[in-house]
């Protein structure tokens, strides 16, 4: 294992987030479908991490699909080959740094030492928030478009919603929130997460579910403001 500080060929010099101590090492797109009776849920997760941990997370996926993933007819069909694509990608995760730059990338996460894009991170931890649920909520998008204009300068409505629409950035929008803490400064962490607040505002009410979710991703981008003072 590479010294703290120090990428070795085949990784790229920022911390996993799951372990915390590897490098960033390789990436995977692993397929899910969670049934819930009549209807279903389908989709993938983009995962991004050292190569024990990107495994680990594939396998759990595939437990998690054990568990839930039955409960309509089309997913009682898909999640056999979904799960057996899974079991299988998980034997095959081997290093691909180019594969982790590029997701990066999209996120406007440079490579470490060069400048950060803050708007595409915006655009990036914004759609990743607007995706959490596994859907895309067209109101949530207009809304977002709309605050994003209005509180951001620069803010482009097109590449913003080709964000949205392209996918190609991690997920969960903790393990985006920890990557974006590493490389940008604390005022434009501070601006991308009351973009954020604001886009849970928008309705004139902030669930419970949502203001977990914000205050998870405030601890991840280490900022002190509660999410209940940012709403009040």
């Amino acid at each position: 294992m590479a010294d703290a500080g120090y990428a070795t060929q085949g990784e790229v010099d920022y911390p996993c987030p799951y372990c915390q101590r590897r490098n960033l090492q390789t990436r995977a797109n692993v397929p899910y479908v969670r049934g819930m009776l009549i209807a279903y849920m389908m989709g993938q997760k983009r995962l991004v991490g050292c190569v024990k941990c990107v495994r680990g997370e594939i396998f759990k996926q595939q437990g998690l699909s054990l568990l839930v993933g039955w409960f309509s007819p089309v997913a009682l069909v898909a999640n056999p080959l979904f799960i057996t694509y899974g079991l299988i990608r998980g034997l095959f995760v081997f290093p691909n740094p180019v594969g982790v730059r590029s997701l990066l990338a999209e996120a406007g996460i440079p490579d470490p030492g060069d400048k950060v894009d803050v708007m595409k991170a915006c655009y990036a931890l914004a759609a990743t928030m607007i995706r959490a649920d596994g859907k895309v909520d067209p109101a949530e998008v207009e809304t977002a478009t709309r605050l994003g204009g209005e509180l951001i300068p620069g803010f482009d409505a097109a590449e913003f919603e080709a964000v949205v629409a392209g996918n190609r950035v991690p997920d969960d929008p903790y393990i985006l929130a920890g990557l974006l803490r590493n490389v940008l400064s604390d005022d434009a962490r501070q601006r991308v997460f009351d973009y954020l607040v604001a886009i849970a505002n928008a309705d004139g009410e902030l669930a419970k579910e949502e203001e977990r979710l914000l205050d998870g991703v405030r601890v991840t981008l280490a900022l002190r403001r509660r999410v209940e003072a940012l709403a009040a």
